[in-house]
């Protein structure tokens, strides 16, 4: 019920028209693929699950504190992205392929709640360090600035910060690898 709460709810905050019906027959179906989906009405079962859903619901609502707002870090990366654009010659930061690989690297932070740890313009930040380390891609001025390129695009980022963030977005790789490592053969 409470992966069922979470579904519905995420729906509602997307603003996506999906129906209470819809969401619990699917989960119901999954549960019990050998049973027919379930009917409204008199129904016993369903209109257990939709109570259930409504209490549960309203139970995560109130866990989140009623904040039911989250800011990724899409728009932040591709707003340091260009103003880092802005900085190097023209081409010059399609060719390092900076952009492909720091959202590779954003997808991945994904594997870990990274976005609930971190504010979003934090997280886009550290998801372009890691990918400037990758690549070995240093900013024209990077080293003659009297302030590190990261302040110039957030100035509340700081040094702890960043190196907090690289490391913790490294560890997503390294969980891959500790669970690479005992995956069924093809899933390596």
């Amino acid at each position: 019920t409470l992966l069922m709460s979470c579904v519905h709810l995420a729906a509602k905050l997307l603003d996506k028209s999906v129906y209470s019906r819809d969401i619990i027959n699917v989960f119901y179906q999954t549960l019990h693929p050998d049973k027919e989906p379930l009917e409204g009405g008199n129904n016993q079962v369903y209109n257990g699950l939709r109570q259930s859903l409504a209490t549960c619901e309203l139970f995560l609502v109130r866990a989140v504190g009623f904040s039911t707002e989250l800011q990724l870090p899409h728009s932040h990366l591709l707003y340091q992205l260009s103003a880092i654009a802005d900085w190097m010659p023209p081409g010059a930061l399609r060719q390092s392929r900076l952009p492909t690989l720091a959202w590779s690297v954003l997808r991945d932070s994904y594997h870990a709640p990274l976005c609930l740890s971190y504010p979003p313009q934090a997280l886009s930040l550290g998801v372009i360090a890691v990918a400037m380390r990758l690549i070995g891609l240093r900013l024209p001025g990077e080293i003659e600035s009297r302030q590190p390129w990261y302040r110039a695009l957030w100035p509340e980022a700081s040094a702890g910060l960043m190196d907090r963030l690289v490391t913790d977005i490294c560890r997503v790789y390294q969980l891959d690898q500790v669970l690479g490592a005992g995956a069924p053969a093809g899933f390596n």
